[in-house]
């Protein structure tokens, strides 16, 4: 009852915010500059390819910076309303024409933000909170379809014998648009061998995405569901999210 008090409370004050300053887009914000973007997302769970990170509502703020030619650089995070769960990643993002190179850093210490390996500056592999992804897309110019790879190249992604397991990730996604002005967005993804997906090479993700805005007096809430199921293991999950700004 405590925690759906303090989100009724922080939805009602981000409307009022959000009012002054609306969102360009469903789910960013330009808040200083059309270089600069600061965006917040608040979700009833948080999954991750397929993986669900946290069960309690979280929030999820990012702030980018693209002022450099076909260069983004950004920093996102997710934290609990509970303290049950803390993460923060910062990317740098290249783009050349359809293609696009990023390059992750997930910094995730658990099981909490007091234990051991929360220190931002250690990156000793056997310690370490840090995940380094190189990952690479490519849009198709003619039908919105993107196909991403992705594989963990440093960090704590290791195998029983304290070596890098390469943890690898592909997803193939198609988003459109409704006759309603919804966006609906299907998406498949799988590991192709034993890795932190799945002890094989199997579909680790696949479902959709429903965004859609919601008119609240004179202010439009961006709000979204998500499907996601993992048929490796046989989950299933339901997810919301709303984007105050």
């Amino acid at each position: 009852m405590k925690s759906i008090k303090v989100l009724a409370l922080f939805a009602a004050l981000s409307a009022q915010v959000a009012v002054a300053n609306p969102a360009e887009e469903a789910d960013t914000s330009k808040a200083q500059s059309k270089d600069l973007s600061l965006s917040l997302e608040i979700k009833s769970r948080h999954a991750w390819r397929g993986g669900l990170t946290t069960r309690s509502w979280n929030m999820q703020p990012t702030i980018e910076y693209s002022g450099i030619k076909n260069l983004t650089l950004g920093a996102w995070g997710c934290y609990t309303i509970n303290n049950e769960y803390a993460e923060v990643d910062l990317y740098a993002s290249y783009s050349l024409g359809n293609f696009g190179i990023t390059l992750y850093d997930y910094f995730n210490p658990m099981p909490s933000e007091n234990g051991a390996n929360h220190h931002f500056f250690n990156f000793d592999k056997n310690v370490t909170g840090h995940l380094i992804d190189a990952t690479i897309d490519y849009t198709f110019g003619s039908i919105p379809l993107k196909l991403m790879a992705s594989t963990i190249v440093y960090g704590a992604d290791l195998n029983d014998s304290g070596s890098n397991k390469y943890s690898t990730y592909f997803e193939a996604s198609y988003e459109h648009t409704l006759s309603s002005g919804q966006t609906i967005s299907y998406f498949v993804g799988g590991t192709p061998h034993k890795s932190m997906y799945y002890n094989n090479a199997n579909v680790v993700n696949l479902g959709f995405k429903v965004s859609q805005d919601v008119k609240i007096s004179s202010y439009t809430l961006p709000v979204n569901g998500s499907i996601v199921v993992n048929p490796a293991r046989g989950n299933i999950y339901f997810i919301v999210g709303i984007c105050p700004f």
